[in-house]
């Protein structure tokens, strides 16, 4: 459709990728999208695009997370660490909900997810990152 972007692609790899695992859409002004795997209807080569999201700001970030990564979204002075399981799944066309509460005039420059952490501080969905060093 014009006007439209390809935020993600992944390959599933079997049964239980899919059912254990969420995409997640991170926008600019801190919101995030979480939508279960299996219930976004899977294509074949030629067809149209997934409709993943209708968040207003831009689309900094699309990944696979499952509950054993850790949700990583940076702003110019901070860093956040936050927990999937914190973050509910929604359906397909939202505009998202917060994930990172920011300072005025900050925005989300980089969103990813880690597969291991031990020392992050983890913060609530909606609230504050960790001051940057």
């Amino acid at each position: 459709m014009p006007g439209d972007t390809i935020n993600c692609v992944y390959s599933i790899k079997d049964e239980e990728d899919l059912n254990k695992s969420s995409i997640v859409f991170i926008s600019e002004d801190g919101k995030i999208m979480k939508i279960k795997l299996d219930k976004i209807r899977m294509t074949r080569q030629g067809a149209g695009l997934v409709k993943g999201h209708s968040m207003e700001a831009e689309c900094v970030s699309a990944f696979v997370v499952n509950n054993d990564n850790l949700i990583v979204t940076e702003t110019k002075s901070e860093v956040k660490y936050t927990l999937p399981e914190d973050c509910p799944d929604k359906g397909r066309g939202g505009k998202g909900y917060q994930i990172h509460r920011m300072k005025k005039g900050e925005s989300v420059l980089d969103a990813h997810k880690e597969d291991e952490y031990t020392t992050q501080k983890i913060t609530p969905r909606g609230g504050g990152g960790v001051k940057k060093k």
